[in-house]
């Protein structure tokens, strides 16, 4: 005991812990009110921003393109570049080597026999053959080469008609090379696609021999040999519907040969081609990657962020349950309170009889409640209120050694230390309990009793009123045998 009534408080932090969780309640009203309140701030900025925010609109300015546009003309480019790309891969003449291209030719030599009744007159005639493309040298070679030598002496001879109906036949027959052999089967045979094989067919045609030649490029002379006999083969099935549209006529088949040669045009054309490839590339990346410099993006409508109200809901709960245990912090302090057994015993040196407290919350919450009171007291912890007071009653027989007459007072109400005592006395054989609220006025009671046992309510007893408690009956030199705190 300390009779000079010089205490110092020693406060528990696992029961002051305790005491500030006692009061989640408090803590958490506080929490979700200032979640409403930050919880609303993005709430309230999107309806005064859509109060003040000028009317929106979906006209796109000049200059501009809509997504739809923007999309099309990506779509376009892709398919551009991705055609091109196939044909560079995939074409006959891109894989030609410029320097040892195959070229397979045929002669085709064209013998008008007669005319059709109600021929064209000779003047109309003439003003036709004047503009067909002539080339007196080429045909003197091909003739040498082994041409039919009768048929141009007999197409020079100076027969207007049936040079005109000559010059419409092969005509006929070079167009019909251009654009209208189907392709499709030969294309099959070979993996490739009729588009491939078409652009590697050219024909020359030569009015005063009466000559056609077929001229299939490759990079393969046995590919190039079947296009070729391919071609001469669809003239040959075409020569009926030819001569039925115009005039009789025969046709004599020479083979041309295969020849290697160099030819520069093919490289030029291979180069530009590979470089168109390449300019399309950039076009599409430098159009994808520019997109904002198309498309016109019109200010974003504004919008509730659901992110920020959730955010701002967490950030207050959270607030409000630290600053609830802040003010609950001050307020223990300030108030100056008893807050647990523990506190007792290390600030002045009483022993805990029993901590009651535990046991008597009802009510929603209550099993929080007495978790949290539970925490730290071990086995006790799991004691019945009775368990408890029969636990009491041992510990003051054997604190109290030869006592038959023990005082009960304490900070709390007559009816509170009334029934500590008459609970406690049932437990107790040999030993008189009296109870008292105040020491003032008592102190005859209290100098025959042979001890003294101190009731305390936990929250609500004051530290000062105990200390004054424990300095007046030091001074009566009564020794305290414990504390129950309620």
């Amino acid at each position: 005991m300390n009779a000079d009534h010089n205490y110092e408080r020693t406060v528990d932090l696992a029961g002051f812990l305790k005491a500030v969780l006692l009061h989640w309640r408090q803590m958490i009203i506080l929490g979700v009110l200032f979640a409403l309140i930050l919880g609303m701030i993005p709430v309230l900025e999107y309806k005064s921003g859509n109060k003040t925010s000028s009317p929106q609109t979906d006209e796109v300015p000049e200059g501009y393109l809509t997504q739809a546009e923007y999309n099309a003309v990506l779509k376009r480019l892709e398919e551009t570049m991705a055609d091109k790309k196939q044909y560079v891969a995939n074409s006959y003449l891109m894989q030609i080597d410029p320097f040892k291209e195959v070229v397979a030719r045929e002669r085709i030599f064209v013998n008008v026999l007669s005319a059709p009744e109600g021929s064209e007159e000779i003047g109309t005639v003439t003003e036709d053959i004047d503009e067909t493309e002539t080339n007196s040298e080429a045909a003197t070679e091909e003739t040498a080469d082994g041409g039919d030598t009768e048929t141009v002496k007999a197409v020079g001879a100076g027969n207007t008609a049936a040079a005109y109906d000559t010059a419409r036949v092969i005509r006929e027959y070079v167009a019909f090379l251009s654009s209208r052999i189907d392709w499709n089967e030969l294309a099959e045979e070979l993996g490739t696609e009729p588009r491939y094989i078409d652009e590697c067919v050219s024909a020359d045609s030569y009015m005063d021999s009466a000559l056609i030649v077929i001229s299939v490029k490759g990079f393969d002379a046995d590919i190039a040999c079947a296009i070729r006999d391919y071609a001469v083969e669809k003239m040959a099935d075409a020569h009926a519907g030819i001569e039925a549209q115009i005039c009789g006529h025969e046709l004599s088949m020479s083979d041309g040969g295969v020849e290697i040669l160099y030819d520069a045009s093919m490289r030029t054309y291979q180069e530009s081609l590979v470089n168109e490839c390449a300019t399309t590339q950039t076009r599409y990346d430098n159009f994808r990657n520019s997109r904002s410099s198309f498309v016109y993006n019109a200010p974003a409508r504004a919008s509730l962020n659901k992110k920020a109200v959730l955010s701002n809901a967490v950030t207050g709960f959270i607030a409000g349950v630290l600053i609830g245990a802040m003010i609950n912090i001050i307020l223990i302090f300030v108030r100056g309170r008893v807050i647990s057994s523990k506190e007792l015993l290390l600030s002045y040196d009483i022993k805990t009889l029993a901590d009651l407290r535990s046991t008597e919350r009802t009510g929603p919450g209550s099993g929080i409640d007495r978790a949290i009171e539970n925490i730290g007291m071990g086995g006790d912890g799991k004691l019945s209120d009775d368990e408890r007071i029969r636990k009491a009653a041992q510990l003051v027989e054997l604190y109290a050694h030869d006592a038959e007459n023990i005082v009960l007072t304490g900070d709390t109400s007559e009816d509170e230390l009334k029934a500590t005592a008459e609970r406690l006395q049932k437990e107790l054989q040999g030993i008189k309990l009296e109870y008292c609220v105040t020491l003032l006025g008592n102190n005859a009671m209290f100098r025959a009793s042979d001890g003294v046992i101190l009731v305390e309510k936990r929250n609500e007893s004051r530290l000062g009123m105990i200390e004054s408690d424990i300095g007046m009956i030091g001074e009566m030199k009564i020794p305290v045998i414990g504390v129950i705190l309620l």
